[in-house]
């Protein structure tokens, strides 16, 4: 009897050390450096987080941080040195790192941020994965953010003529070089600064989303929008995992994750931002600001000026071994 109640006393030992490792939590940190009420907290990152648990039962938990645990502009070395885990960023954050995404800043690729993040994770599985442009993280989803527009207080853009002599705000080579040849004179400064140039003459407005136009304050100071069909480019970022962390997680889960992430995920945050610009939109109808939508001389001297911007983005793509003719054409087809 004491020698069957030992093997009982084994027996129920080996199978609890297997409930135990079946079971096993991993708590994942995300660092949170976005506002607790921005859209994107709310509406996506949040309940994406929640359904990370539902779906893998428990065994994997990603939680915020209550506050950034470093700068804005350091996430990705923050989730590839493991200081965070799980982070959410932007390419343009850290330059010279991520060439492939300069796709995004191409102008004329597409005006509606949904269809245009969806398409980018589309084009980004078919095209561009295979140079591993992510390198050191496992990319969980991209998004674009919504079309960049002239936003200025001197005089309505109508004609190519309206353009030259501005001097506005933007940042990032194709931009640069995008507004230079339309012939705009390009001054470097960071958004928080833009309320206050424009106030004392030092520019004369800036190239930017509706959302960032409002959100900064930027709108009581513009007294003109102009808007380009089909868009001027936009910008785009990424929500990743640190690459240890993800190998770490059992197959099973990992697949639940991805079942959840990638073309799912990069379609809610585009949703997300289009509403958020939308009512940007709004608002700055509301105060006032007409909206010249681009025609004519005005349009195709803006596609003249764009057409070497996109050769240079094929050209370098080609030295990644990425076809970027048909990345462009893929993109620009399915973000119609």
């Amino acid at each position: 009897m004491t020698r069957l109640m030992g093997w009982i006393l084994v027996l129920a030992g080996i199978g609890a050390g297997f409930s135990t490792a079946a079971n096993a939590q991993t708590v994942l940190r995300y660092n949170r450096w976005l506002p607790v009420e921005h859209h994107l907290e709310k509406n996506v990152f949040i309940p994406w987080m929640q359904k990370v648990a539902e779906v893998t039962q428990g065994r994997v938990k990603i939680e915020p941080t209550s506050s950034s645990l470093g700068s804005i502009l350091k996430q990705y070395d923050m989730v590839t040195t493991g200081v965070a885990d799980v982070v959410f960023t932007a390419e343009s954050y850290s330059p010279g790192l991520f060439p492939l995404a300069e796709m995004l800043t191409v102008p004329f690729i597409g005006s509606d941020v949904e269809k245009l993040s969806v398409a980018y994770w589309q084009v980004y599985e078919k095209h561009l994965a295979q140079s591993n442009p992510y390198p050191k993280v496992h990319l969980l989803a991209l998004t674009a953010f919504p079309p960049y527009h002239f936003f200025n207080s001197k005089r309505e853009i109508s004609q190519p003529d309206h353009i030259k002599g501005l001097k506005m705000v933007s940042s990032g080579q194709f931009r640069t070089d995008f507004l230079t040849k339309m012939g705009a004179t390009v001054v470097s400064a960071g958004l928080t600064q833009l309320v206050e140039m424009i106030s004392n003459g030092t520019v004369d407005g800036t190239f930017l989303t509706d959302d960032a136009i409002k959100s900064f304050g930027v709108s009581r100071v513009v007294k003109y929008r102009t808007d380009f069909p089909g868009g001027l480019g936009t910008a785009s970022s990424f929500i990743a995992m640190n690459e240890q962390k993800w190998l770490a997680i059992s197959e099973r889960d990992r697949a639940a994750i991805s079942a959840i992430s990638g073309l799912a995920l990069a379609r809610q945050m585009g949703a997300s931002l289009k509403a958020a610009d939308g009512l940007a939109r709004d608002e700055i109808a509301k105060a006032g600001i007409p909206t010249v939508v681009a025609s004519g001389s005005l349009l195709s001297s803006a596609r003249e000026a764009a057409a070497p911007i996109e050769a240079q983005w094929i050209a370098m793509a080609k030295e990644k071994n990425v076809d970027g003719a048909a990345a462009l054409r893929m993109l620009r087809d399915l973000a119609k």
